[in-house]
């Protein structure tokens, strides 16, 4: 098996769903501190029993939303990962293999709320497709992707390199043998 013959390093269901995890409790925890703050300094200013009326519940989930939608549109489309995607070595790129825009970060966005609806049945599509796309992904027209990362010298992933094939066709490049590159016909006995 040659090396640019090698799938490309589409990320699973278990490492996408760690590095969701991993983002939801960073926006409970600023969500939580933030309407903290936000109580305290509403008690200070307006005197009285308070309680929480309907109006006031849904501007909450409002801004709860457009803060969500925020922390997500734009960490996939200025730096093309999450924090947790960036702890667990993921990254989210257009299916073409280009950057995410804004708008396709939009539509990715509309789509995990799509997918997370259902009892999360939308993120289960990432078991049995090819491209491990998940319902928000098919909608955004995205792919999840494990960034190159360096162990001790070793690569542990990469990105798949888009001129593979014309170097396919030049000739093989080598044999994977137990995880190891060897050169044509240096291959042991």
């Amino acid at each position: 098996m040659t090396r640019g013959a090698s799938p490309p390093p589409y990320a699973g269901f278990a490492t996408r769903a760690v590095g969701l995890v991993v983002d939801i409790v960073i926006i409970d925890v600023v969500t939580v501190v933030g309407a903290a703050i936000a109580s305290l300094v509403l008690s200070t200013i307006i005197p009285g029993d308070v309680s929480l009326d309907l109006p006031a519940a849904l501007a909450a989930g409002a801004v709860w939303l457009i803060s969500v939608g925020g922390y997500f549109v734009l960490f996939w489309s200025l730096v093309g990962r999450t924090p947790g995607m960036r702890l667990m070595r993921l990254e989210v790129r257009a299916a073409d293999g280009g950057d995410v825009s804004f708008a396709r970060a939009l539509l990715r966005f509309v789509g995990l709320v799509v997918a997370a609806i259902p009892f999360g049945l939308g993120f289960l599509l990432t078991l049995v497709d090819d491209r491990r796309q998940g319902l928000q992904d098919k909608i955004g027209g995205t792919v999840v992707l494990y960034v190159a990362g360096r162990v001790r010298g070793v690569v542990a992933a990469a990105v798949p390199d888009p001129t593979a094939a014309r170097h396919e066709a030049a000739g093989p490049a080598g044999e994977v043998i137990e995880g190891t590159v060897v050169p044509p016909g240096a291959r042991p006995a």
